[in-house]
């Protein structure tokens, strides 16, 4: 949160056009943190911490698979 605003009016310089101002984009980010935390406390309370953990990690790891293969194709 604390350089979103710079990140968002970088972006818009960099010839990336977005309908979003930099404010914007900030509340955004701001909205969907509140949100993932709302949805973290609720699965907690089902799964426990480990059980979350370790799924994570396989998440992680299968978003790790992607990027190497998506920079093996290169596209």
């Amino acid at each position: 949160m604390t350089y979103s605003n710079q990140i968002f009016k970088q972006m818009n310089e960099d010839g990336k056009s977005s309908s979003l101002t930099p404010r914007q984009g900030t509340y955004l980010v701001g909205i969907v943190n509140a949100l993932a935390i709302t949805v973290s406390i609720i699965t907690i309370k089902y799964f426990g911490r480990r059980t979350i953990l370790i799924f994570g990690h396989i998440g992680i790891f299968i978003a790790y698979g992607f990027v190497m293969f998506f920079d093996i194709k290169k596209e």
